[in-house]
């Protein structure tokens, strides 16, 4: 039989399955690669707070507001480590302290560059407030910024509500009541 011959000859061609136990735990080689593991996070940890310092900051997406109110915005410092800055907490400065950015990212650039990328609102609304006074609008519900009156009929009016609190991010309103309801 043809193929119990190439079954023999597969099996004595294969080497045979040698079982090794497990090497024994071995405490000090474990503390050596702790040691060293913890070594190499604080030299770069010391590298990157020495080497790695903001000496740019740009700016992109900004049409209202210049590039110097954007960063002043965001609180980041010349000569602050690069990879300790906090991202996520200078977006959100930028984000609550200029009222048209709608979206504040950023990002870094090795070995010395800060990216601030923002997109900003357009004007949707205009809307009133209980004091009567005129307000612009997003079309996400932010406001933007008071307005004159007479600016108002220049973009989209909201009629029938007033907003209760122009103050805050999002707009809150109540339904106008009528005078003669």
């Amino acid at each position: 039989d043809r193929t119990g011959d190439a079954v023999t000859r597969q099996r004595e061609t294969l080497p045979e399955v040698v079982y090794m136990p497990p090497k024994q735990f071995n405490r000090n080689r474990f503390v050596l690669h702790l040691v060293t593991l913890v070594a190499v996070v604080l030299a770069l940890t010391f590298v990157f707070s020495i080497f790695f310092k903001v000496k740019t900051v740009t700016v992109s997406g900004n049409i209202r507001y210049d590039a110097w109110t954007v960063r002043e915005a965001s609180g980041i410092k010349e000569g602050e480590g690069l990879l300790s800055f906090g991202a996520a907490k200078a977006a959100g400065k930028i984000w609550a302290e200029l009222p048209y950015v709608k979206e504040a990212q950023i990002g870094i650039k090795l070995p010395d560059t800060v990216k601030i990328n923002i997109v900003e609102s357009s004007v949707a609304y205009s809307v009133a407030a209980y004091d009567g006074t005129w307000w612009l609008m997003s079309a996400e519900g932010k406001l933007l910024e008071q307005i004159d009156p007479e600016r108002a009929d220049d973009v989209t009016k909201i009629e029938g509500i007033v907003l209760a609190v122009p103050v805050g991010d999002q707009v809150k309103a109540y339904e106008e009541v009528g005078q003669n309801a």
